[in-house]
């Protein structure tokens, strides 16, 4: 658990300081500058917010994946499955919904596996629950950021 608050606090900080930037990433965006520890954001195009990250550890395969509704989907603490999936691809592991300083948080842990690298390297839909949350595309820009991270953090 410690980890995952560890990351989730990083990536409000994230947020954050892109405002702080004169020009706020749109899109996938690799932070390296924590090496060992890698975070990939996704910073929405319209408000600039992070709204998705996986964090890494160079040569580990744990990865801590984090996203960040709009909204609350619940009071208090809630555990929930988290799944990506795109096609017949499907990566599914346990999670929980709560609140990490002011910010509505859903997270989980899971390998940096093939199945994982290929479902961020070509898009994916997030699913809380089942319910379909966001789909999440990759521009050829975005790529490198992405393919860094999956090629670090393969254990």
């Amino acid at each position: 658990m410690g980890l995952r608050l560890a990351t989730a606090v990083y990536c409000i900080f994230l947020s954050m300081s892109a405002h702080a930037q004169s020009s706020t990433p749109k899109g996938w965006f690799l932070h390296d500058d924590q090496a060992p520890t890698l975070t990939l954001a996704y910073y929405d195009p319209s408000s600039g917010n992070v709204i998705f990250a996986a964090t890494c550890t160079q040569g580990y395969s744990d990865t801590i994946i984090a996203f960040y509704p709009e909204a609350a989907l619940a009071e208090g603490k809630k555990n929930v499955e988290l799944a990506l999936s795109r096609s017949a691809s499907r990566l599914a592991f346990d999670g929980a919904a709560q609140v990490y300083s002011g910010r509505y948080t859903i997270d989980g842990q899971t390998s940096m596996e093939p199945e994982l690298a290929d479902l961020l390297q070509g898009g994916f839909t997030l699913a809380v629950d089942g319910q379909e949350m966001r789909v999440f595309t990759a521009t050829e820009q975005d790529s490198a950021h992405i393919r860094k991270l999956t090629e670090a953090c393969r254990g």
